[in-house]
């Protein structure tokens, strides 16, 4: 206990408020290590953060220098050359680290970012600094890039505002001047500036939402079903407009109506099959669905998406509703086929189906898995 006030009496000697206003400002240095990230999280901050800062880097938008000094800049070409010569890839980091500095209050803490060190580190083997990118040069490119998670995490998320979430694992590697030794050292400085404060990031919320996608197939094993009825309802409703408005098939396939009439014969389509993309949200204990697009099976061959403010256009109705409100309704059978960017079996979609109906949104793949 004395050599812990006695390490928080040293960092004050250091550092003194700034601004006239009651906080301390602390340098810091964290180190956040890919394979310590959990997937419950629904993303690695490490793989996405280094994916979209290498292209950045690539195409010369982002400036990469040897240290936080910047006393040298590397080029792409040089970038390039010291991943083939090293064996490596800038793109599979295992630790990347961040410089802040943390604004500690009596009652709240402010964490600013300065900039990313990306490290390449291998068992028994050098370890390859790839350098330094600092955050006002890379904070266009991760405020307009969104996080493409699996089911547990959240769409419409940039990859600025998961970095401000600090929600992921980390250690800290130094606290002001000095070098932090160990874990539990780590702990201590983080239980100092955050236990009992207030922490709200800079940035707009994080909307529960949810991309989902979904099939519904022609089905008429089981008859007297309502819902697959409903979805039979839809498919068929689909095919008879398409086929009473031909025109409208021929210019989803990028074909002239003129043209259509010399050169193509009529066919009649067949509907057999509808996948649709939503955005599912969650505010307290309602789901809404607000679909965004519709891919139709036409003769078995998929036509380009349809966006719902076509669908407006096409004055479609369907068991006296607007296509876009009986997809909102749901009265007939789906199968649930990804969701974010996670692909789903057709085994355990009524599983993630319920999950999303009724678990935990953070924890979507934990309730299947122990469903099973």
């Amino acid at each position: 206990m004395k050599k812990h006030y006695l390490i928080v009496i040293l960092i004050f000697s250091f550092w003194r408020s700034y601004a006239g206003n009651n906080y301390d400002r602390f340098p810091v240095i964290i180190n956040v290590v890919r394979n310590e990230q959990p997937d419950s999280l629904g993303y690695n901050i490490v793989s996405d953060v280094s994916a979209v800062i290498y292209k950045g880097i690539i195409k010369g938008r982002i400036k990469l220098w040897d240290s936080q000094k910047k006393e040298l800049q590397i080029l792409p070409t040089t970038l390039e050359s010291i991943e083939k010569s090293s064996k490596t890839r800038f793109s599979s980091i295992e630790n990347m680290f961040i410089y802040e500095l943390w604004d500690v209050g009596k009652t709240d803490v402010k964490v600013s970012t300065v900039g990313y060190e990306f490290v390449k580190r291998t068992p028994g083997q050098q370890d390859v600094v790839y350098g330094y990118v600092d955050y006002d040069d890379a904070m266009i490119t991760l405020k307009s890039t969104f996080d493409e998670p699996n089911a547990d995490g959240f769409w419409y998320a940039t990859i600025d505002q998961l970095l401000r979430m600090r929600q992921f694992q980390y250690h800290m590697i130094q606290f002001g001047t000095l070098r932090v030794k160990d874990l539990d050292e780590s702990e201590r400085y983080k239980r100092y500036a955050f236990d009992k404060k207030e922490y709200k990031p800079d940035m707009e919320d994080i909307h529960f939402n949810k991309r989902v996608c979904y099939l519904i197939e022609e089905n008429h094993l089981l008859q007297g079903d309502a819902k697959l009825d409903k979805a039979n309802l839809f498919l068929n409703s689909m095919e008879d407009f398409l086929n009473a408005n031909i025109w409208i098939y021929y210019t989803m396939k990028g074909i002239r109506l003129s043209d259509s009439l010399k050169h193509f014969p009529f066919v009649h389509l067949k509907i057999s099959k509808a996948e649709v993309t939503e955005i599912w949200n969650m505010n307290g204990t309602y789901i809404s669905f607000q679909p965004q697009t519709i891919v139709l099976y036409a003769n078995d061959t998929a036509l380009r998406p349809i966006t719902m403010d076509e669908l407006v256009k096409w004055k479609m109705v369907i068991d006296f509703k607007s296509v876009e409100d009986f997809l909102k309704e749901k009265p007939f059978f789906y199968i649930i086929n990804k969701i974010n960017n996670q692909p789903i079996d057709r085994f355990s979609a009524y599983k993630y189906e319920k999950a999303l109906l009724n678990a935990d949104w953070k924890a979507i793949n934990k309730y299947v898995k122990d469903e099973f």
